[in-house]
């Protein structure tokens, strides 16, 4: 009887893990179509550039809690923690010139 509880729970466990895997692949398929506003995307371009958050905020007219906005936006849209893997991603997807 144990070991039927142990595969079942073992069943769920992979179903779990196969499941957050497949949402993660739509959200990186849906991406290279372009799911970041132009807003987004010029945010990107100006972080891939070197520049800080407050250095976008000047130079768009915007202030640095939008900039702010618009990084975890980018962020969490494209599926990446950090501003490395964000860029990256912009590059390899097309995003950024």
């Amino acid at each position: 009887m144990k070991k039927i509880a142990a595969k079942v729970k073992k069943n769920k466990t992979k179903k779990k893990a196969n499941g957050f895997a497949g949402k993660k692949l739509k959200v990186l398929k849906r991406t290279k179509v372009s799911v970041l506003s132009e807003r987004e995307t010029e945010i990107l371009q100006n972080m891939a550039n070197g520049l800080s958050s407050k250095n976008i905020a000047d130079k768009l007219c915007i202030s640095f809690d939008t900039v702010e906005s618009h990084r975890k936006s980018i962020h969490r849209k494209i599926g990446v923690n950090t501003a490395t893997e964000a860029i990256a991603f912009g590059f390899r997807n097309g995003l950024l010139n």
